[in-house]
């Protein structure tokens, strides 16, 4: 696939559409989700954040794989709320071998990786599980800025549990 796979827990929101989107100029910016596919007007109000320049699209996990497969000429950016949404898309018949994590921000129970990046056991253990698939999995909120691999995502979670 050419483009970018993403998490971001804030989904379609500026640093996607402007910091990425400026950088990889794609046809087709995508949110793929489940539960919010099948909710119209949260769909709706999440493609007001896509710009003119590209084409938003809100589809679930098995659509999103089905439209990149359709779509492979295109370079296309996927948005995703969490590692277990990259699992659900590998899972419909995605293949990858890079995956962003741009933000999954604080919440309790979560563990700091860095100032934009928090994990609980399950998101944690869900990126063990794709690296294990030799997928590059990189934290980099924009392009241009410093990239943590996973080396680094585990010796901060190594942290934690001592």
């Amino acid at each position: 696939m050419k483009g970018l796979i993403r998490i971001d827990d804030r989904l379609i929101h500026g640093q996607v559409v402007v910091g990425w989107g400026s950088k990889l100029n794609p046809d087709y910016i995508v949110l793929s989700d489940d539960d919010i596919a099948s909710n119209e007007s949260e769909s709706e109000l999440y493609l007001l954040g896509v710009p003119f320049e590209y084409e938003g699209k809100v589809l679930c996990f098995s659509e999103t794989v089905d439209f990149i497969k359709e779509n492979q000429s295109r370079k296309i950016i996927v948005v995703v709320k969490s590692p277990s949404s990259i699992i659900n898309l590998i899972e419909s018949g995605l293949e990858i071998d890079q995956l962003n994590i741009g933000g999954m921000h604080s919440k309790e129970g979560k563990k700091e990786i860095n100032h934009y990046v928090y994990m609980n056991d399950k998101d944690y253990n869900d990126l063990l599980e794709l690296s294990k698939k030799r997928i590059e999995i990189f934290i980099q909120d924009l392009p241009g800025e410093r990239k943590y691999d996973m080396k680094y995502i585990t010796d901060q979670w190594e942290k934690h549990e001592k």
